[in-house]
């Protein structure tokens, strides 16, 4: 085994959680665009539809 590996190790699982967090975000902000383009794209719906019922 190479003892040099474990400092490595040791940095990683200090600064995992710090990272683990900024995912967490970075999935929320995702998850709220998402969710903009859906409502976007419903809005974007009803117009094409009620265009279609006026024509």
């Amino acid at each position: 085994m190479n003892t040099s590996h474990f400092p490595w190790t040791n940095h990683a699982s200090i600064h995992q959680p710090e990272e683990l967090i900024q995912s967490d975000q970075e999935l929320e902000t995702s998850k709220q665009k998402v969710l903009s383009i859906g409502e976007w794209g419903s809005d974007y719906n009803r117009l094409l539809h009620s265009s279609k019922e006026v024509q």
